[in-house]
């Protein structure tokens, strides 16, 4: 599945992580190290879009970090969501305004937040941004997206009507998002919703891998006889 470019890419990340150089630069600029590893990450995404095939190993490969970035989005929202909370139009101070800046930095969110004009440094401000901007490649609601799309692919060649737990999940927890906003969160209490956000994805996580790539008997069975139908058919029409 992996193309030698793909290879190749990994193989240098990981012959300079081991080294003296990347050692060094670990101790003596930490946040240059970190800038480093995070262009050889999304080089390495890059080459992946450019030399694999398009069929389902990259499909689960885009699902998989579709669903990476919503559930560790939610986590670094839920470490700092005392920062977070809505001050009731009390004066931000420059420790308030420094700590959401790096909240967004830590996601690449600094420039896209500022590139909506009606954004304003709050707290509230940027938990939407991070929750439910659907342009954002890192936010919640864009990769529940993302998910939906991708999942609609693998279940192509599923029998019309047939049950996917995996779907069901997404569409539960993609529609409770939908249906709220930062008011909603802020009264249901960030924390809550976002550890509600993180183990929903968990469970998404798990049912993807049970129907997927651990299925029972039964539904492989299922998948099975529907295949021959539907060749069956094909070679009749033909």
């Amino acid at each position: 599945t992996m193309s030698v470019e793909m290879w190749e890419a990994i193989n240098d990340s990981w012959l300079w992580l081991g080294s003296r150089a990347a050692r060094s630069l670990f101790d003596r600029e930490r946040e240059a190290f970190y800038q480093r590893l995070s262009s050889q990450c999304m080089m390495f995404h890059g080459i992946c879009y450019s030399t694999m095939l398009h069929d389902d190993p990259f499909t689960f490969m885009k699902l998989g970090r579709a669903l990476e970035r919503a559930g560790q989005t939610a986590r670094i929202l839920d470490l700092h969501h005392h920062a977070l909370r809505d001050r009731d139009g009390e004066e931000e101070s420059p420790t308030d305004a420094a700590q959401w800046i790096e909240i967004l930095r830590s996601c690449s969110a600094y420039e896209p937040f500022f590139k909506r004009a009606s954004n304003v440094l709050n707290g509230s401000a940027v938990a939407q941004f991070m929750l439910f901007d659907r342009t954002f490649p890192r936010s919640v609601l864009h990769n529940l997206d993302r998910t939906r799309g991708l999942l609609q692919r693998l279940r192509e060649g599923d029998a019309p009507g047939a049950r996917s737990p995996s779907w069901e999940a997404l569409e539960r927890l993609r529609g409770s998002i939908l249906q709220m906003d930062i008011e909603e969160v802020q009264r249901i209490g960030l924390h809550d919703t976002l550890s509600w956000i993180v183990d929903d994805v968990t469970r998404l996580c798990d049912a993807i891998h049970q129907e997927y790539l651990d299925p029972s008997l039964d539904s492989q069975r299922g998948r099975v006889q529907h295949m021959l139908r539907s060749q069956g058919q094909s070679q009749l029409r033909g």
